[in-house]
């Protein structure tokens, strides 16, 4: 990973940001980070964010903050500015993965009783979360245990740094990003991967570290590295919320 001092952020058409440590810090939304994200908008930069959160979160966030969309479910749903959603999978198959879901969850609850759910459940439309380590302390034992039922069961599962989430689908966080930024920004797909910054902090961001050619880690990315294969090409040496604003001026400066 290179110095976020030799990111080149000349013709950024875009900037695309996870939520969860890389727009927050500590729990909270960082008010830099927020700043920011006006500032890119005002400047007529398109920001998406791409989070492992439930799509609910998406339906709230795409209406109240300056952004084009909110993919969530690391990638299985995203909302339009105005409010129309997109979904990956067509009906029937997420109807076929609803009933496989529900039975994962029953599986979890009965093997692994003490790794609770993630609180945002019930707004979740493609995916279940459990908590690590939002509100929770789930220890690595018992996470590679809940990873290795999910995959018993035919399950994608990924990791962020608070969440362990099991879907079915091929879905992730980069190629909704690419079939976005066809659809609302007219780029095609080399174009995207090129001009679109993606910024991130854990393992559930791997698709976007790997799609993106201008991909930024926070500094709290650091601990993960060992996870992911490729990282992200530049790192930010603030954390969470302080790191993306860092980005933001980067390629505010270069306007």
């Amino acid at each position: 990973m290179r110095p976020l001092s030799e990111f080149d952020a000349t013709d950024v058409a875009a900037v695309f940001t996870d939520i969860d440590d890389t727009l927050t810090w500590e729990g909270a939304l960082v008010p830099e980070a927020y700043a920011a994200i006006v500032r890119l908008a005002e400047a007529g930069v398109t920001v998406g964010l791409a989070t492992g959160r439930a799509g609910g979160f998406a339906e709230v966030l795409s209406l109240l903050w300056p952004v084009a969309f909110a993919v969530s479910e690391n990638g299985g749903y995203a909302v339009l500015r105005g409010g129309q959603a997109r979904y990956w999978d067509p009906p029937a198959q997420r109807q076929a993965a609803a009933q496989r879901l529900a039975a994962l969850v029953e599986a979890a609850a009965e093997e692994l009783p003490q790794v609770p759910l993630a609180v945002d459940t019930p707004l979740r439309r493609v995916d279940v979360a459990w908590d690590l380590h939002e509100h929770a302390n789930v220890s690595r034992s018992d996470t590679e245990k809940l990873a290795a039922l999910c995959r018993r069961h035919g399950a994608t599962v990924l990791t962020s740094s608070i969440h362990l989430h099991a879907f079915y689908g091929d879905h992730d966080k980069g190629t909704m990003l690419l079939r976005l930024a066809g659809e609302q920004l007219g780029l095609g797909e080399d174009e995207a991967r090129a001009r679109c910054v993606f910024v991130g902090d854990s393992p559930n961001d791997q698709a976007g570290f790997r799609t993106f050619q201008r991909s930024v880690g926070v500094a709290n990315v650091a601990s993960h590295t060992d996870r992911l294969d490729p990282p992200p090409a530049f790192i930010a040496a603030e954390p969470g919320g302080f790191g993306f604003a860092a980005v933001a001026e980067r390629v505010l400066a270069a306007r």
